[in-house]
């Protein structure tokens, strides 16, 4: 039976390293009840994804969790270059010797409501890329936001600067806000309850230094730190953070947060488009936003997690 304070989640990502970081992390505290998982086709390709996320099961020995795709395309769409280190996670040294697995996953909203439903109880959802599933869930089925606690959001800048820079934009928005902004707008206007964990708490544990080293120096015992840092060692030359984990922890581990109520608003047109803004109180929606953390703190649990 499961423990009555333990957390009942659903996982909501987009098949990037730290979102498949993330559910490794999440699948080994035993205080986290996993239902299922869901990859967007945004920051990957989502069959790609799939294929890793059920390689990784594999290979550390875990249940095969139901894991559903959206195959959809973002409004707009991540990086090329970020997107295609899905297809070369499954030639990881690690992964590559695992069979491709045969089945097919579900369809992601389909997925996503039938966890609600069958959840014993109010379900938080934490949400590591664009919130497409999630908006046409509840603008279909509304009152499914019943059965939803919280909404745990890696997303935005409030008050730091954003990392979407390419053309025709002002490096104000955020990528996992900016890819689908509709859909972000549309679940501000829900009443679920949110908890943003924005850059303004990512920016502050970059993937480098004591994190890549101290994971590096535990993958002679821990086949899931090899896995951590062979991922991060494909991908080096990018600017990695640790974006989804952070998010993940912001519930189970609130101790290395510090939390305020905010009103929010976003922008959906111009060269700020995605941006989230930070408004007076009643002129948006208020949310609850991580702005700072202990970032060694985080780092040395999640090396516990690791070892």
């Amino acid at each position: 039976m499961p423990q009555e304070d333990s957390h009942l989640i659903f996982f909501d990502c987009d098949g990037n390293s730290d979102d498949l970081i993330t559910y490794l992390v999440m699948r080994r505290i035993p205080s986290i009840r996993l239902l299922g998982v869901n990859i967007l086709n945004a920051d990957c390709r989502h069959e790609a994804s799939f294929e890793a996320l059920r390689r990784i099961e594999k290979v550390l020995g875990l249940t095969p969790l139901p894991c559903g795709v959206h195959p959809d395309e973002v409004p707009n769409p991540f990086p090329e270059l970020w997107r295609d280190d899905s297809i070369r996670f499954n030639s990881l040294r690690s992964l590559r010797e695992v069979t491709k697995p045969t089945e097919r996953p579900d369809y992601a909203e389909d997925l996503f409501v039938q966890s609600l439903r069958r959840a014993d109880r109010p379900v938080t959802v934490i949400c590591t890329g664009p919130l497409t599933v999630i908006a046409r869930t509840l603008a279909r089925r509304p009152r499914l936001a019943e059965k939803i606690k919280e909404l745990v959001i890696m997303g935005g800048a409030i008050r730091v600067a954003g990392n979407v820079t390419h053309a025709g934009t002002d490096g104000t928005a955020e990528w996992n806000v900016y890819a689908d902004p509709e859909s972000f707008a549309a679940v501000l206007q829900t009443n679920v309850p949110i908890l943003l964990i924005p850059l303004d708490v990512t920016n502050k544990i970059p993937v480098n230094g004591r994190l890549k080293q101290a994971v590096g120096e535990l993958c002679a015992t821990s086949l899931a730190a090899r896995i951590c840092h062979e991922m991060w060692s494909m991908q080096e030359g990018q600017d990695l953070y640790l974006w989804d984990v952070t998010t993940a922890l912001a519930l189970v581990r609130p101790d290395c947060f510090l939390f305020d109520r905010i009103d929010i608003a976003i922008q959906l047109e111009g060269e700020s488009l995605g941006r989230l803004h930070e408004v007076p109180s009643s002129k948006g929606r208020e949310i609850e936003c991580a702005f700072s953390c202990d970032a060694e703190q985080i780092i040395d649990f999640v090396l516990k997690i690791l070892s």
